[in-house]
């Protein structure tokens, strides 16, 4: 199956009000609406224009190269979070801990097999593609900041996640970490905790396994290029500028590294990255102009403009 015709659920979240207006613009131009949750291309094309790495509303734990690819595991990882969040002040912890989970091997298959065995007689039955619906919890907003891991596993089990699918967005929590090691933040004891239990998870399980048909890069489309290139033109207008300010990955890197190459702490200054033959990995982009012509204005950026993944999902929840 291809990742960018997954069927559609009855259920599903929208970018747009109930008007049908956008909920919110950038540049002049309207964020076009997701049709549903798991769209993946629809949901990568809108942050390949409107949330890129250094913009205001980017999502960390999303891994896009120097050629405006992104990687379709880690677009898994955000379409769960997105859609499993709940509304209100529970959303951005919720989400934070969901990333976090979806970084650690084998913790998800360790809360089912618990569940299990609490519940022999109604075990945990992963959802089918027949029905394919993600229905948040509700926190009330006093015990926000009292959620806990326990509370985001209850959670994935009750809504029926398939192992496979939370193995695939690993590369989510592995970005998503790489994101916060490579921005100052006053929680970095928290990631270096949660990174050395990723080794050690790592040393026990091996590195979770991608679905293959869903597994590589989105790279974009002419269309996409033509856009980009107009976006790029009216955020430099706007002195809106972001590129050089963000996480992006070297072409040919693989964002599942074991060791995070922004962790400095670990293993001192990155090493060039391993080049996995990037011109054939862009060969649908031959006839379109570089994409660096366009931006070499905008490595020279000002100020950061960055959000956490909590901030970006508190858009308004689904019409």
């Amino acid at each position: 199956m291809n990742i960018a015709v997954m069927p559609t659920p009855e259920g599903y979240l929208r970018w747009k009000d109930r008007s049908g207006r956008p909920f919110f613009t950038l540049a002049g131009f309207d964020s076009e609406g997701v049709r549903h949750t798991f769209d993946l291309d629809q949901l990568a094309q809108n942050l390949l224009y409107f949330s890129r790495p250094g913009m205001q509303n980017s999502v960390l734990g999303i891994a896009m190269d120097n050629a405006y690819r992104i990687h379709w595991r880690t677009m898994l990882g955000h379409a769960i979070t997105r859609g499993l969040a709940p509304a209100g002040r529970a959303r951005g912890r919720f989400a934070r801990l969901l990333a976090l989970i979806l970084a650690r091997p084998g913790l998800y298959r360790e809360a089912i097999a618990e569940y299990n065995a609490a519940n022999p007689l109604a075990p945990f039955t992963p959802m089918s593609w027949t029905d394919i619906q993600l229905r948040p919890p509700h926190f009330e907003a006093a015990a926000a900041v009292n959620i806990s891991d326990a509370d985001v596993l209850r959670a994935m089990i009750a809504n029926g996640l398939p192992p496979e699918w939370v193995d695939h967005a690993y590369t989510f929590g592995v970005v998503y970490l790489e994101t916060h090691f490579f921005e100052a933040n006053a929680s970095i004891d928290l990631y270096r905790d949660i990174d050395d239990e990723r080794h050690r998870r790592l040393d026990r399980y091996g590195e979770p396994p991608a679905i293959p048909q869903w597994d590589g890069w989105r790279t974009p489309t002419s269309d996409d290029l033509i856009r980009l290139h107009a976006l790029i033109e009216r955020e430099e207008a706007h002195k809106q500028v972001y590129m050089g300010k963000g996480l992006y990955y070297p072409i040919g890197m693989n964002p599942n590294r074991r060791d995070l190459w922004q962790r400095l702490d670990m293993h001192g200054p990155p090493p060039p990255p391993p080049m996995d033959h990037p011109s054939a990995a862009l060969s649908s982009t031959a006839s379109t102009p570089p994409l660096g012509q366009a931006s070499t204005s905008l490595a020279n950026a000002d100020t950061e403009m960055r959000v956490d993944l909590a901030s970006e999902l508190e858009r308004p929840p689904s019409a």
